[in-house]
């Protein structure tokens, strides 16, 4: 399956989903930016572990899948300061005590996601 991963978080949300799936058998990190050498050595790291096309192809569907549905677009984060520690631990801290984004999306009176 080809991958069209469009930028570095894209990457890193693959990435990270690979390296839990895989058991945290891989670098927890990858070493560079997203480029083709990478993203193939993401791959290979896939096929070791499974060793088989059709699961490694359904795993890749199902992170691009997730990560269309879950990862926040630059425009949809502006209203976050990464330079501010705080703000970036309260959200954190609110994300994992959700422990669902059902509970999150109630937190903040969502009802309906387009």
């Amino acid at each position: 399956m080809e991958l069209k991963i469009k930028n570095k978080r894209e990457f890193s949300f693959y990435w990270s989903y690979i390296y839990s799936t895989t058991n945290k058998k891989i670098p927890p990190y990858p070493r560079a930016d997203v480029n083709q050498i990478n993203i193939c050595l993401m791959k290979a790291y896939l096929s070791q572990h499974f060793n088989n096309k059709v699961i490694e192809d359904q795993v890749l569907i199902k992170i691009k899948k997730d990560c269309d549905n879950c990862l926040l677009s630059e425009t949809e984060m502006i209203w976050l300061n990464r330079k501010d520690e705080r703000q970036i631990n309260w959200l954190w801290s609110l994300i994992l005590s959700s422990k669902s984004i059902n509970n999150l999306f109630t937190f903040f009176n969502i009802n309906y996601i387009s």
